[in-house]
């Protein structure tokens, strides 16, 4: 019985023994296994950080694109603002010079109108001067006939040698009225070319008045048709900023798609990768 003992004892010393000597080498293994496992985690996520280093370089640089582009349409914003209310000036100074040129039309028109009269003034006077040198032709001849006949004699032989009693009162009345008759006609015509003077001199006034006005309103007519110029010219530049602003905005927006299509794709390998 005793010996049954020492054996079964004997045999579970050593199965212990086994146990132990057995136990350190399993741990190696498992040590090995997480090993190797940690570096293909390691590897995969070397690989990860790349990739995803590519992914933020391409969306720092699609960022700088949107900035450009949200400049750019800033600009394309106040440039179209610029030619908006240029114009509106152009407009302004189309009404403006189509106002100085109806004022021109009209002082023009005033101006051959007064021309006109100028020109009907001018045959008055001439007409008036002929008449007063007639007149005074006259009243000189009758007072050479009133001094060669002023003896009461020769007024009674005058008188008398008419052929009826109406031609003698006649010439009873111009011998009493013929000098101061002709006095009186020249002193009318006097009166009437000094009117006509006077209303050629006021014409001629208003003539002057309104040349100064054709000539201040041609002047200012030029300087607006040369804002006009102006405002075309600045136009016509912004008009082609614009078409250089959309341009660069076309193709930025162009880079921008290229550039999210690249980062989608490598977005999708990282993800077929996980």
């Amino acid at each position: 019985m005793k010996r049954l003992l020492v054996i079964l004892l004997a045999t579970v010393m050593a199965l212990n023994v086994s146990a132990q000597k057995n136990k350190p080498v399993q741990k190696n293994k498992q040590s090995t296994v997480v090993t190797t496992k940690r570096k293909t985690v390691s590897s995969k996520r070397k690989t990860t950080v790349y990739s995803n280093a590519s992914i933020r370089g391409l969306q720092g640089q699609r960022s700088k694109i949107q900035k450009k582009i949200k400049e750019q349409e800033q600009a394309l914003r106040k440039n179209q603002t610029d030619v908006k209310q240029r114009l509106q000036t152009l407009i302004t100074l189309n009404t403006q010079i189509g106002e100085r040129q109806k004022n021109i039309n009209g002082i023009q028109q005033d101006i051959h109108y007064i021309e006109g009269n100028i020109g009907i003034l001018k045959a008055q006077l001439k007409t008036l001067e002929g008449q007063l040198a007639d007149r005074k032709a006259k009243y000189i001849k009758s007072m050479r006939y009133m001094a060669r006949h002023n003896t009461v004699q020769d007024k009674l032989m005058f008188i008398f040698s008419a052929k009826n009693l109406a031609q003698m009162y006649r010439r009873m009345r111009f011998v009493r009225e013929y000098a101061d008759y002709q006095k009186a006609q020249g002193e009318m015509v006097k009166t009437k070319q000094a009117q006509v003077t006077g209303k050629h001199v006021q014409l001629e006034h208003v003539k002057g008045q309104k040349s100064n006005l054709l000539y201040k309103g041609k002047k200012e007519k030029t300087a607006l048709v040369g804002q006009q110029d102006e405002q075309k010219k600045v136009v016509e530049s912004l008009k082609n900023q614009q078409q250089t602003i959309q341009k660069v905005i076309a193709e930025q927006r162009q880079k921008d798609a290229a550039m999210n299509a690249q980062i989608d794709r490598l977005v999708a390998q990282e993800v077929a990768k996980a």
